[in-house]
């Protein structure tokens, strides 16, 4: 007797299944697994160590997850696809990136971490104390937050003023703060931040630099005073390769140099390179065209001006302060630049060989909250 179609038709569907997933099993484990993707400017998850305390704890569960999503076989096109398809259904976001109006990838943010904050905030008050000198912290806000007009409608964000006012709140008087969220939210109609990426632009670092150079006691140079000129027309960043969003519009990048004045070198301390500019056109031809600014990430640079105040800057910083570099060098002599996540050696000591007159730290507000970076100044 014939078995009914329907019962046919349910066992070629779990055939179907059982095979898809063991193909897919096969073309995981076969496919190469990459340290870091260029699409997305990250260091990619690899495979957890096992054992009993991480399992316990959820920690291996968690990576376990990272790897099999970061290590996929054809992420990126999936990616690319899964963005197309939820536009197209009407979803807000994608991998973590709202699709905000005007072509604005927005990264969604997280909610308040009180205790990274308070951690952050400790080291950085003990290191004042050991350097006996006042460290000027200027957190950056997302373009999330300085552009919420950009947000698709009812998309929940937490409120990062909030955050930057608690940080405050944990603040010493030789950590002074300083706010640079009203002026960013004020002219946020001149577009500061890119489109594609999660940095701010070379207009959003100059209302940064004008916050912090007046708080540390100097007037600020005018954009007059620069000359402005797009050297690529072609940047796609790390919002783009997340969202993967086929209709983006590529961001500018763009050179300032500070009028009637000689050229600003710069030394790359890793390697004791010398550079002629703090612009590096090679980087152009890279996917992250970002890095054209000071050349991407190095452990500690320091800029040089023989016209400038005078006056020695040490700057401890992540990415944001990249683009942000030419307009202090254009007014410092000396700007040092440390990155805390490759600089290991100890900071007050650096303060004091290099003769350092005045520090600040320019960083992502999204730092300050999510990660406890500052905790090596203890």
């Amino acid at each position: 007797m014939a078995k009914p179609s329907g019962q046919k038709g349910q066992k070629a569907f779990i055939l179907f299944f059982i095979g898809t997933l063991c193909v897919g099993l096969v073309a995981f484990c076969l496919w190469p697994k990459r340290a870091f993707s260029v699409q997305e400017n990250r260091v990619l998850q690899q495979a957890p160590s096992f054992n009993l305390k991480a399992l316990a704890d959820g920690t291996f569960t968690k990576e376990f997850e990272n790897f099999l999503a970061d290590q996929f076989p054809l992420r990126d096109s999936w990616t690319s696809v899964k963005s197309t398809l939820q536009k197209a259904s009407g979803q807000k976001e994608n991998n973590g990136v709202y699709f905000g109006r005007d072509g604005y990838l927005l990264p969604k943010l997280e909610a308040t971490q009180k205790e990274n904050l308070r951690q952050n905030a400790q080291a950085l008050g003990k290191f004042a104390q050991k350097i006996q000198k006042p460290v000027y912290v200027m957190p950056v806000p997302s373009a999330t937050w300085a552009m919420a007009d950009w947000l698709p409608a009812f998309a929940p964000e937490p409120n990062q003023q909030e955050q930057q006012q608690a940080f405050a709140q944990m603040l010493t008087e030789q950590t002074p703060l300083v706010d640079v969220f009203a002026q960013l939210r004020a002219h946020a109609e001149e577009g500061l931040y890119y489109r594609t990426d999660h940095h701010w632009n070379e207009k959003g670092a100059y209302w940064g630099y004008r916050q912090l150079v007046q708080a540390l006691g100097y007037t600020p140079m005018e954009t007059a005073d620069f000359a402005y000129r797009t050297v690529s027309n072609g940047f796609l960043g790390t919002s783009y390769s997340k969202a993967k969003d086929a209709n983006a519009r590529a961001d500018a990048i763009v050179q300032f140099t500070p009028l009637n004045r000689p050229s600003i070198s710069m030394t790359v301390l890793d390697d004791g390179s010398q550079r002629e500019s703090l612009f590096w056109p090679e980087k152009l031809e890279e996917k992250d065209q970002y890095t054209y600014y000071l050349g991407g990430n190095h452990a500690a640079v320091v800029t040089h001006n023989p016209q400038g105040n005078g006056q020695t800057l040490l700057l401890i910083k992540d990415s944001y302060a990249h683009i942000l570099a030419p307009y202090l060098a254009a007014q410092y002599s000396q700007v040092h630049l440390i990155d805390l996540r490759y600089y290991h050696a100890p900071l007050s000591a650096y303060v004091e060989e290099q003769g350092i007159d005045q520090v600040a730290v320019v960083c992502r507000m999204q730092s300050l909250n999510e990660e406890t970076s500052f905790s090596v100044l203890r």
